[in-house]
């Protein structure tokens, strides 16, 4: 047994596993931290130590036509940190030095968020219904990330994500933009298993 990292496969944020339990497919993030158990008949089987789903339960995932695994080493990097103003509908990632933006956001309240410091949780699964009509602008469409405040549900569907409208969701208007943040975001983690960082909103930001 070993930690490993699960890489993507579909050059969008996702690789097709199978469930061992039921053997049903699922489609797991890129970069999500693995207890990698064995190898058997071409395939990888793995635990993951994190998401909200899919933790502490075996999957497996065949190998590339090499031969090599989508099971890697690395390592997590610490906490991000997204900042957004929704009276001016601008957002920041990084900090001190590193920080980037103003980026063109946009927040319809359905309800309103107060300011204040909320989860950002590791992609759930491909949002392709929304997501797809913008593929050709960025290939991470599909990865959206839940708004949670303090590891309790803020509302299932309010997410950070691209696109062009907002439903209590937190859209980010400049898609082409969308894969330096999906870029950003994917090897961060909070630490609780859940989350790659957090979202502050702050409407004195600017």
């Amino acid at each position: 047994m070993a930690v490993k990292f699960l890489t993507q496969a579909d050059g969008k944020g996702w690789t097709l596993v199978k469930r061992s339990r039921d053997n049903q497919q699922v489609q797991l993030p890129h970069y999500l931290k693995v207890n990698y158990l064995r190898m058997e008949n071409n395939r990888d089987y793995f635990i993951p130590y994190e998401s909200l789903d899919h933790k502490d339960t075996e999957f497996s995932v065949t190998r590339k036509s090499d031969g090599s695994s989508y099971l890697v080493d690395g390592q997590h990097l610490p906490s991000a940190t997204v900042i957004f103003n929704p009276k001016t509908t601008h957002l920041w990632y990084g900090t001190g030095s590193y920080q980037v933006g103003p980026i063109w956001a946009v927040f319809t309240p359905n309800p309103d968020l107060p300011d204040g410091t909320y989860d950002l949780e590791i992609p759930d699964y491909p949002h392709v219904e929304f997501g797809d009509a913008y593929l050709a602008q960025t290939p991470y469409a599909r990865c959206w990330f839940r708004i949670r405040k303090g590891g309790a549900n803020t509302l299932d569907t309010r997410f950070l994500h691209t696109g062009s409208v907002s439903d209590g969701c937190v859209t980010v208007k400049d898609v082409p933009y969308w894969t330096k943040i999906y870029n950003y975001l994917f090897n961060h983690r909070k630490g609780d298993g859940l989350s790659v960082g957090t979202i502050i909103f702050n409407r004195y930001y600017d």
